[in-house]
């Protein structure tokens, strides 16, 4: 069942109705063909522009069911005593798993597991959290890795974004072409952007969602990304 658009949403439904009838109501000063053709264009695009975000959305409800089920798996090794904690079943493959819980059987004693199988599944573990952990502290997404996780521009030295730090300098990979001299403005918050007309953004990494803050703002000529 659907329910009713409140607060912020409601505020954006009323003001994407009445962009329409503004549009539909220039159209139709042109002709009415064109005021007619305009406005039902734009309810077919208002009413069918969700779709596109559809197959995501159940793409993560997928995602989420299974998340709960390797939760409860993960809660069961670890209370068996295979892994430390339920989080870690995250950190295994999925055959990984059934090796684990194929040491957890009620028939074989691991409260306090000594096995090999245990302990290499724990030590597994460990250095895949230690992998994720130091991913976790990139400053910005590699736009390229290699198969043993080499990053080409870090490799590649000076004159990168992976290159040496200098006193007073942020590198940054440009997504516009060309060289512009003007007033860097770091943005975190695509939603928070407050730029003035010419200055450049600036930010840790971009996305689809950031699309919209260059011509909201009506201003960068060039965005970078940080090291």
């Amino acid at each position: 069942m659907l329910r009713p658009c409140t607060g912020a949403l409601a505020a954006a439904a009323r003001a994407g109705d009445e962009a329409a009838r503004m549009l539909s109501a220039r159209a139709k000063d042109r002709s009415r063909l064109c005021g007619a053709t305009a406005e039902a264009f734009l309810k077919r695009a208002r009413a069918l522009a969700g779709l596109r975000e559809e197959p995501k959305f159940l793409l993560v409800r997928v995602f989420d069911a299974v998340r709960t089920e390797l939760l409860a798996v993960g809660r069961h090794l670890a209370d068996t005593g295979v892994l430390p904690d339920r989080d870690a079943v995250f950190f295994l493959t999925f055959a990984e798993a059934r090796s684990a819980l194929a040491l957890a059987q009620p028939s074989r004693n691991h409260s306090v597991p000594a096995d090999d199988g245990a302990r290499r599944l724990r030590a597994v573990v460990a250095r895949r959290r230690a992998d994720y952990a130091r991913e976790m502290h990139r400053r910005r997404v590699p736009r390229v890795l290699l198969s043993d996780g080499t990053e080409p521009e870090a490799a590649l030295g000076a004159g990168t974004a992976g290159g040496p730090r200098e006193p007073g300098i942020l590198r940054g990979v440009p997504v516009s072409a060309g060289t512009v001299a003007a007033a860097a403005r770091v943005v975190l918050d695509p939603g928070n952007a407050s730029l003035l007309p010419g200055e450049v953004l600036v930010a840790p990494s971009t996305d689809p969602g950031w699309t919209a803050a260059p011509g909201r703002c009506g201003c960068p000529r060039a965005l970078r990304r940080c090291p």
